[in-house]
């Protein structure tokens, strides 16, 4: 899910390029929802950074 949010979300992590991207109402709301899945997780300790 980490990969899937990243790698699907240049737009948010600002490219050298002269155009800029443009995301869909229903793209952003999915990556936003992604993304508070995770945060959740994380804070909640289902998912871990395993050393």
């Amino acid at each position: 899910m980490l990969s899937l949010l990243w790698k699907s979300q240049w737009d948010r992590h600002g490219v050298d390029d002269d155009v800029p991207l443009t995301v869909s109402q229903e793209e952003a709301e999915d990556a936003l929802a992604l993304a508070v899945t995770l945060v959740r997780w994380f804070d909640t300790g289902a998912v871990y950074r395993r050393d």
